[in-house]
């Protein structure tokens, strides 16, 4: 490996506590939690900005240290709350972290406010629209299991104009930010001598697949094999090397230059949105609306839906779905934590290998 194990230590659960990932997680959120509280506190003076545009910008900068504060609390748990600019370094220095349910209460705040603010649309590429902070506060209150809250927020999102696509479709990069894409961070290729590239897909890429690939996080057999030939999802998301090793096809190279990496990183998409109201649904056990949006996946990958009225049953289908449809987008891991089914899930993985 070229990157000193650093993710082979995520990979195998031998995290050390020194380990750079860890610590660069934890500081580049708080780099632009400080970015977004510097704007929240001095946009006021800002002379002959209309209201329009300013309310947009609020509300870009609480959906964003919003996101970045469930990020962190859902990686760390406990952590230091800032809601407003540090301008001595001193102020936090020592202060003992926040407890979970504070974080989680500034969030839901900042995230309430961002729908209020944002515009239902946009068209500038890259910018934050209603949806986006609709889906995240509800997958915030799914999190903290607000079930029939969550669904009033999810709820809204269907009729903003997002629109399933067929899977070969979402990852396209001549197709980025599509109808299904609600919120993804922005990436190009060859700009500014490179500066804005990912090597993303270096790093989740099989050895020998593309120059420099690191081979981390790759899909196993298991989740390949789970898949049926006749789901879409299947060909679209996964591909395997000349020697039968998974990979996923969602981030690629763009360009000739090696780290050069132009793929957007999706955050939230509609698939997301709606396998989060089944979940809602399911929990409060209404199992007709559980069915019907967590068929609106099956049938979008062509296959066979379901009709499940066993709550376990039905969450189980969800899951599966889930592991399926977001392959290599990050959520996995979070889910599993969500359901109480990591230790399980990790412990059965580590037993098969």
């Amino acid at each position: 490996m070229h990157d000193a194990f650093t993710y082979g230590e995520l990979d195998f659960f031998t995290i050390q506590h020194n380990i750079n990932l860890i610590a660069s997680t934890w500081r580049d959120n708080y780099i632009g939690i400080q970015q977004a509280n510097i704007i929240l506190g001095k946009i006021d003076g800002i002379p002959n900005m209309t209201a329009v545009l300013k309310n947009s910008r609020i509300g870009e900068m609480r959906f964003l240290r919003a996101l970045m504060y469930f990020n962190l609390v859902r990686t760390f748990g406990d952590v230091l709350l800032a809601l407003k600019e540090t301008t001595n370094v001193s102020t936090y220095f020592g202060q003992p972290r926040t407890p979970v349910a504070e974080v989680y209460s500034a969030i839901e705040n900042d995230l309430k406010a961002a729908v209020n603010l944002l515009p239902n649309t946009t068209t500038q590429k890259g910018r934050v629209a209603k949806g986006a902070a609709l889906g995240i506060f509800g997958k915030v209150l799914l999190t903290e299991k607000k079930y029939a809250e969550s669904l009033t927020y999810l709820s809204q999102i269907e009729g903003l104009g997002y629109q399933l696509l067929t899977a070969n479709k979402i990852f396209d990069v001549a197709n980025e930010n599509n109808a299904e894409v609600v919120f993804d961070v922005q990436f190009a290729s060859g700009l500014n001598g490179n500066s804005k590239d990912s090597t993303a897909f270096q790093i989740f890429s099989p050895s020998g697949s593309v120059s420099g690939a690191k081979g981390h996080n790759l899909p196993n057999k298991e989740v390949y094999n789970l898949d049926s030939t006749a789901d879409k999802k299947r060909s679209a998301y996964i591909g395997l090397t000349s020697n039968g090793i998974p990979f996923s096809k969602k981030l690629v190279k763009t360009s000739n230059t090696i780290v050069d990496g132009g793929s957007n990183f999706v955050v939230l998409r509609l698939a997301d949105v709606f396998l989060m109201m089944a979940e809602c649904f399911a929990e409060q056990n209404d199992f007709v609306n559980a069915n019907l949006y967590l068929n609106k996946i099956k049938t979008k990958a062509g296959i066979a839906t379901v009709n499940l009225s066993n709550k376990e049953l039905v969450l189980n289908e969800i899951d599966r779905e889930r592991r399926l449809e977001f392959v290599g987008e990050g959520h996995r891991w979070f889910h599993l934590i969500r359901t109480g089914k990591a230790i399980s899930v990790m412990t059965a993985h580590f037993n098969n290998t």
